[in-house]
């Protein structure tokens, strides 16, 4: 039993962006009505936060923030999971206008994450493109 001088471990994370972001549910990452989780997608969940977290620790060590424009490009882009994690921690922390596009060889994935952005109303400052990286 917990004493009264007991310390707190359940601390609230801090996290780059809301965990209930649309954008999750629109990438069927999570459940639109839960927030939780869709079976299967729990590992890629974290790994999303993951990466918005060592951005959001990386960019904040420069002036990135303060600038008039935030831009970002994903080579390689595949369903597009982290440009989308990149323009919502953007979208948070930028002062100025953002910009994320992502690079993509195939068509279909490109037209699922176009999808995707326009459903969450993000289709003026997230796109995807079909191109080579390499």
């Amino acid at each position: 039993a917990a004493g009264a001088g007991a310390v707190q471990h359940d601390r609230t994370k801090r996290r780059a962006f809301a965990e209930d972001a649309p954008f999750l549910s629109a990438l069927n990452i999570t459940d639109a009505r839960t927030h939780g989780a869709r079976p299967g997608m729990e590992k890629k969940r974290r790994q999303i936060f993951r990466f918005a977290e060592l951005l959001d620790h990386a960019l904040a060590r420069t002036d990135v923030y303060a600038k008039a424009r935030c831009r970002a490009v994903d080579f390689g882009c595949g369903k597009g999971y982290l440009a989308f994690a990149a323009h919502a921690l953007l979208s948070a922390r930028c002062a100025g206008a953002v910009r994320v596009e992502g690079v993509e060889r195939r068509p279909a994935l490109v037209d699922d994450a176009n999808a995707a952005a326009a459903r969450v109303g993000a289709r003026d400052e997230l796109a995807f493109v079909a191109g080579d990286p390499g």
